[in-house]
Order: structure tokens, then sequence, then C-alpha cells
């Protein structure tokens, strides 16, 4: 068996992006935090982990998957990287479940 992840982390992120450009309008409109945050989780999400159950992850899969929640959450945010916001400041205003807290609780 392939333990090599890579070209299937590649079209979890690419189905995830295509989940979150279909609501990016909802996303970026005037709705309070909580919707936002509980249909990022429940669309999103779920299209970026689909067959996560079966990932052994390395801390650079992991990696890779945390920087392309992150970069949605900016979007929906409108929060560019040259305002130099911490990770936690975005966490925190966006509300959305860590995507690889996520992946580990999806295997048990």
């Amino acid at each position: 068996m392939c333990q090599d992840l890579n070209g299937e982390l590649s079209r979890r992120i690419r189905a995830g992006w295509c989940a979150f450009n279909s609501i990016n309008d909802v996303l970026k409109g005037k709705i309070d935090k909580t919707t936002r945050k509980n249909i990022f989780n429940s669309a999103v999400l779920p299209a970026m982990l689909y067959g996560s159950e079966t990932w052994a992850l390395t801390k650079r899969e992991e990696q890779r998957l945390l920087v392309a929640e992150r970069a949605m959450e900016r979007a929906m945010l409108g929060i560019s990287l040259l305002d130099r916001i911490p990770n936690e400041i975005i966490r925190e205003r966006s509300g959305v479940k860590d995507i690889v807290v996520e992946s580990r609780q999806n295997k048990m």
C-alpha cells in the first residue's frame, strides 16, 4: 500500500477550496460569527477530510492541511497576510474547528 498521501492531500485541499468558493459569498457576507462557523464546519471541513479515517499524517502533511484551512479563514474574514495577524487571533475570530484535531477525531 502506498504511504505517500501527497496526491490525496492535494485532491482534498482542492475539494475544500471548491466547497469554500461555492459558498464564498455567504461566508464573506454580513452574517454572524456562529452561523459562518457552522457553515464552514459543515461544508468545507467534510470536503477536506473525506477519507481521513485511513490517513497516517506526518507533521508536514498536517501542516499542509493547516495552511490551507488558515488561508480559507483569512479569506473568509477579509484578512491579508500583509496584516500580520497571528494565527491564534484568526482562529479566535473565525471560530472554526482545527482540521488536524478533526482528522484525529475521525479516526476514533
